[in-house]
C-alpha cells in the first residue's frame, strides 16, 4: 500500500488552501482532489487501506494530504506515527487571535448563524487550543523527529510566497516550481445566499472522498466551477487569508491572556514570528 510522503495537519485558517492549492499543481506532487481526508480523526474506523487507497493510482514522485483538523489532537499524532511514521509533517501557524477570528467567522458563514467569539468558544473550546503552538509542536516532536516537521508562517505567505512555497518544497525533497496560484489569495469565507447549496457543495465533497472519487473533485475544481458556484452564491465579499491587515474585531483580544505565555515560547523556541499584537499589554 502506498502511503502519503507528507501530511499537512494544521491549524485551521493558516493558509491551509494556499498551501493545498499550489502543492495540488506540482508535477511531482500528488493530492487527492479533496482537502481535509480527515481519516486519522473522523474516519479512522474506515481503515488504513481505505486511507491508503487515496493514494493507489499515482505514479508522481510524492504524494501526501492536508487536514487541518489533526492540529490538537494528540490521538492523531499517535496514529500517523503508528502507520505512517516516515512522513513528513507540515505545521501552519498563524497570530492566534486572528486565527481564532477567522475560524468563528467561518463557523458562522458555514452555519449562516451569527454568534460571538465567546459563544463559539464556549460551544467548542478546542478552536482555542488550536492556537497554542508551542504546546502542540512540542507533542508533534515527540512522534517525529524535528527534521521531518516543517513550521509554516501564515504571515510570511503573505509577504513572500514564493520564499514560502521554495522552502517547502525543499522540505520535500522536491526542486523549485513556480504555480499559477503562487501570488492568488486563495481561500475565503462567504457569506451565502443560498445556505442549503454551500451545505449541499461541501456534503458532496465528503462523500465523494468516502468513495475515494476525490479525482472528480479535482476535475470540478480545475474547471473553476467550484469557484463559479461559490462566488455566485457570496452575498457580501469577505476577507480572504493572505490578507495581511486583520479583520476589526476587537473581541478577540479579551482571550490574549489565555495565548500570551504559551506563543512567548514558540517565538522564543523555534525563532518564528507570528504575533502581530503585543499580547503582554493586551492581557493586563
Amino acid at each position: 500500500m502506498r502511503k502519503p510522503d507528507f501530511i499537512c495537519i494544521g491549524a485551521p485558517r493558516t493558509g491551509t488552501t494556499w498551501l493545498f492549492e499550489n502543492l495540488s499543481t506540482h508535477p511531482d506532487i500528488f493530492i487527492p482532489g479533496q482537502k481535509a481526508i480527515n481519516f486519522f480523526n473522523v474516519h479512522f474506523d474506515n481503515g488504513f487501506e481505505w486511507y491508503c487507497n487515496h493514494f493507489a493510482k499515482t505514479d508522481k514522485k510524492i504524494c501526501g494530504e492536508l487536514s487541518p483538523l489533526y492540529f490538537g489532537s494528540e490521538t492523531v499524532l499517535q496514529r500517523i506515527h503508528e502507520l505512517c511514521p516516515d512522513s513528513k509533517i507540515i505545521i501552519s501557524v498563524r497570530d492566534p487571535l486572528d486565527r481564532l477570528e477567522s475560524q468563528v467567522s467561518l463557523i458562522n458563514s458555514l452555519r449562516n448563524h451569527e454568534l460571538s467569539m465567546q459563544e463559539r468558544v464556549d460551544e467548542n473550546p478546542s478552536i482555542m487550543e488550536m492556537g497554542l503552538y508551542f504546546k502542540n509542536v512540542t507533542t508533534a516532536q515527540k512522534y517525529f523527529p524535528k527534521e521531518n516537521i516543517f513550521i509554516l508562517n501564515f504571515n510570511q505567505i503573505a509577504d513572500e510566497p514564493e520564499v514560502v512555497y521554495s522552502e517547502v518544497l525543499k522540505f520535500l525533497g522536491l526542486p523549485d516550481y513556480t504555480p499559477q496560484k503562487l501570488n492568488s489569495k486563495i481561500g475565503y469565507n462567504i457569506k451565502p445566499k443560498y445556505p442549503f447549496v454551500e451545505m449541499m457543495r461541501v456534503r458532496i465533497a465528503k462523500l465523494l472522498i468516502k468513495w475515494n472519487l476525490g479525482k472528480i473533485i479535482h476535475a470540478v475544481k480545475r474547471s473553476g466551477l467550484t469557484d463559479k458556484i461559490r462566488s455566485m452564491n457570496n452575498s457580501t465579499p469577505q476577507k480572504k487569508i493572505t490578507d495581511t491587515e486583520p479583520v476589526k474585531n476587537p473581541e478577540k483580544f479579551q482571550f490574549a491572556s489565555y495565548y500570551k505565555d504559551d506563543l512567548a515560547q514558540f517565538e522564543k523556541e523555534f525563532n518564528i514570528q507570528v504575533s502581530r499584537y503585543n499580547y503582554a499589554e493586551l492581557s493586563r
